[in-house]
């Protein structure tokens, strides 16, 4: 075993899809806060040319209409969208997290890495060192774990280096609330990564996999699971407000945030309930994933 597992770490570093992906993984993560900073920049630009517009008004006001533009630009403070924010670093790696970007990417590189091994026959060779096939799929979910892990972590560091970088008004933020989320996410992650792991050993082929990852992963999953709540609520009992989000990888992926984090696409925050929930998920689903993987290679031919 720990032979197969060194052999499958080789290919893993050997291979440029490893480091395109992690680079893009990089890449990807600073576009959020730099969206933000954007975002700061043009409100920032908007209220001082409000102010210069009504500084240049060399005009004579009443006390009363004074007091009506205090009131005017009181209730434009309030309703900025920014204002005096303190831009946390984890709230930032959260919203990069439940935006899917990096499920997605790991979808791409589970599938890439799992396929390449069956599509050019490097798995004949390694039969020869595993009594039983399910072996090799053990030791390419571990490295697949490894890189899924790998990459959340990347997130994190460079999400965190430009939110710092960019923000004057910036922080690490609260740990204690974002370990726990940042843990359950890892584990969404691994659940998701050995879905399509384990579906790429099924049909052995690397098409189906990733359109059924990066459909599930993008925005069109969480609308088929809204349809399907629909669907069964209507069908059954609509007073219940079943929502099949709730127990679903991805659907867990982008509601799994902190409390009171107002960067997320997800406001509210996950609940006690919602984490074990989401835990649950996430070993049920990646569970059966290795188990139809390993039970599929055993019973298929390796051609």
């Amino acid at each position: 075993m720990l032979n197969i597992l060194n052999m499958e770490l080789t290919r893993l570093l050997k291979s440029k899809c490893t480091y395109i992906i992690l680079v893009l993984t990089f890449l990807i993560s600073m576009l959020n806060p730099a969206m933000f900073k954007l975002l700061e920049i043009v409100e920032e630009q908007l209220v001082n040319d409000v102010s210069y517009s009504e500084e240049a008004e060399d005009i004579e006001i009443s006390a009363e209409d004074e007091e009506i533009m205090q009131e005017t630009e009181a209730m434009e403070e309030d309703s900025s969208v920014f204002g005096e924010m303190e831009w946390k670093c984890t709230n930032m790696t959260e919203a990069n997290i439940t935006g899917c970007n990096i499920l997605l990417l790991i979808t791409i590189f589970a599938v890439i890495f799992i396929n390449g091994e069956l599509k050019n026959g490097y798995i004949k060779n390694l039969t020869g060192y595993a009594f039983k096939r399910s072996k090799l799929v053990i030791a390419n979910m571990i490295i697949v774990a490894i890189y899924t892990i790998i990459s959340l972590l990347l997130c994190f560091a460079s999400t965190s280096l430009a939110t710092l970088v960019l923000f004057s008004n910036s922080s690490m933020g609260d740990f204690g609330e974002f370990a726990k989320v940042f843990g359950v996410q890892i584990l969404l992650h691994l659940g998701f990564a050995f879905f399509v792991s384990s579906l790429t050993y099924f049909v052995r082929s690397s098409v189906m996999p990733m359109i059924v990852g990066i459909s599930l992963a993008s925005g069109m999953g969480a609308l088929i699971y809204q349809l399907l709540s629909l669907a069964v609520n209507k069908i059954f009992d609509p007073e219940k407000n079943f929502d099949l989000t709730k127990y679903t990888l991805s659907g867990n992926v982008l509601t799994t945030v902190s409390k009171g984090n107002d960067l997320a696409l997800t406001m509210g925050g996950a609940s006690s309930d919602d984490l074990i929930r989401a835990v649950i998920v996430a070993v049920i689903c990646g569970t059966a994933a290795l188990i139809v993987g390993c039970m599929v290679t055993e019973k298929k031919d390796i051609k």
